[in-house]
């Protein structure tokens, strides 16, 4: 059965001792809303608009995110002690009644409308199983002390605590590993939660791409090449919320293809680029970093200038510009 988790798949810090995460972290769904609360972490999440709606049964049904707590009824946002003994066997069975219900309404639904013409889309039928469901996320920052502060206080929602505390428990045993200016924190890449052969992939791509191509062009040297295909590699893989395509194999050019899509400007229609998976890969730049006096005289800080990491350049701001 999951449960709230986490796993550091790239940590990184500066020559100035600006640390930056990247977690994997897994919660309840219902308390996502609150964890987006939090402004100074770049995040994506797996899209109840983007999963089909038989996978989501199937997780619904076989790993189900059942509450870790079942406090009584109080005045207040936390919840009282918890309940015992047949009051307790009977908020269960409401739940489990409750869960059988949905499931087997929606099953039905998908069963009697086979065909797209006629079904709800996924992005409507997908609500009603989030509250069974575990929500898994790609979270970083440079700034966790006021996050853990909060989120792993005794009077948190629980379900939330229980993802905060693993975050924590991960970073604590983590060790950071040193970038200079110019190297580039990339989560899913190598071995910040990739594969040992992700050089050589990106060599030999490299190797078999025209000089004309975008991470290839005249001038530009073979380390540069790949560098660039594995920042590109890096922000796809943010995006699936996973280092896997989605069939369940590891493709650079499918890695590539989602890049590009993402960063697509699309001049002359509405559609705006997806920027927030660029903002996870970053490189060290000292000058981010800035104290500002508030009107009442008090000295705030250290800020970012730009974007949300203290001490570096997020990709999102070199390449979409904004």
């Amino acid at each position: 059965m999951t449960e709230a988790s986490a796993r550091v798949v790239a940590d990184s810090i500066t020559e100035t001792g600006n640390r930056l995460i990247t977690f994997e972290a897994s919660c309840w769904r219902p308390v996502l809303a609150e964890q987006n609360t939090h402004c100074v972490l770049s995040r994506n999440s797996a899209s109840s608009r983007a999963i089909p709606v038989e996978k989501q049964l199937a997780k619904f049904k076989d790993d189900f995110a059942a509450p870790i707590v079942w406090p009584r009824e109080q005045r207040g946002m936390q919840g009282g002690s918890n309940l015992e003994d047949a009051a307790l066997d009977d908020a269960q069975a409401l739940w489990a009644r409750m869960a059988a219900y949905t499931h087997a309404a929606i099953e039905g639904y998908v069963t009697d409308h086979p065909d797209a013409e006629s079904r709800l889309h996924k992005s409507m039928l997908n609500r009603w199983l989030e509250v069974g469901l575990w929500q898994t996320q790609i979270i970083s920052a440079t700034q966790w002390d006021g996050y853990f502060w909060q989120r792993t206080h005794k009077d948190a929602e629980p379900h939330i605590r229980a993802m905060a505390q693993a975050m924590k428990d991960a970073a604590d045993a983590s060790e950071p590993r040193l970038l200079l200016p110019g190297e580039w924190h990339k989560p899913y890449w190598d071995v910040n939660g990739g594969h040992e052969s992700d050089w050589e992939d990106a060599a030999a791509l490299v190797a078999t791409t025209p000089e004309s191509s975008d991470f290839n062009e005249e001038g530009t040297d073979f380390d540069a090449a790949a560098e660039e295909i594995a920042k590109q590699c890096s922000v796809a893989r943010c995006a699936r919320v996973s280092y896997l395509t989605q069939n369940g194999s590891r493709d650079l050019q499918e890695d590539i293809t989602l890049y590009e899509r993402l960063t697509s400007n699309r001049v002359g229609s509405e559609d705006p680029p997806h920027a927030s998976p660029l903002e996870h890969v970053a490189t060290p730049w000292a000058e981010n970093s800035q104290y500002v006096t508030m009107p009442n005289g008090k000295s705030m800080g250290p800020l970012p200038k730009l974007g949300k990491f203290v001490g570096w350049l997020q990709l999102r701001h070199e390449v979409l510009g904004f």
